[in-house]
């Protein structure tokens, strides 16, 4: 809690790895499952009814507990930046974003989320922010 932790960065979005024996062994039950309801089904429908009803759950519970490393308690404030397109380029990435609660702002471009930092007081200043990071800043 406190002013040590104000942006979390999220790269990509935290799904477990597919090689995973364990993940393996779980979508692989999950796929029986459905084989078994829903036999007229191919492979390739199962298997991405497999991916939407085991793996995003699963990445979903992540990400918010991404967020609850930012946000301890009621006094906390900070930015989350989501890297990965899949947020808004896929039909799960929804599910990602309906997950926080609904008083968190959601902004998709930079001159937003200037705004909103400077809102709560979150600017990075020239004292704290060292010249590689303000050089990133600008990249993006």
């Amino acid at each position: 809690p406190g002013d040590s932790l104000r942006n979390l960065m999220i790269v990509r979005l935290p799904f477990d790895p597919p090689n995973d024996p364990l993940v393996k062994a779980n979508v692989e039950y999950e796929k029986e499952k459905l084989r078994a309801k829903l036999p007229s089904l191919d492979e390739k429908a199962i298997s991405g009814m497999a991916f939407r009803y085991f793996q995003v759950p699963r990445a979903v519970l992540n990400f918010r507990q991404g967020f609850g490393r930012l946000i301890r308690n009621e006094d906390d404030r900070g930015i989350v930046t989501i890297f990965d397109p899949r947020v808004v380029t896929k039909s799960y990435g929804d599910q990602f974003l309906t997950a926080l609660p609904s008083e968190i702002p959601i902004v998709r471009n930079w001159e937003a989320l200037e705004k909103l930092a400077a809102d709560l007081d979150l600017a990075p200043s020239e004292k704290t922010t060292t010249p590689a990071l303000r050089t990133a800043a600008m990249g993006l």
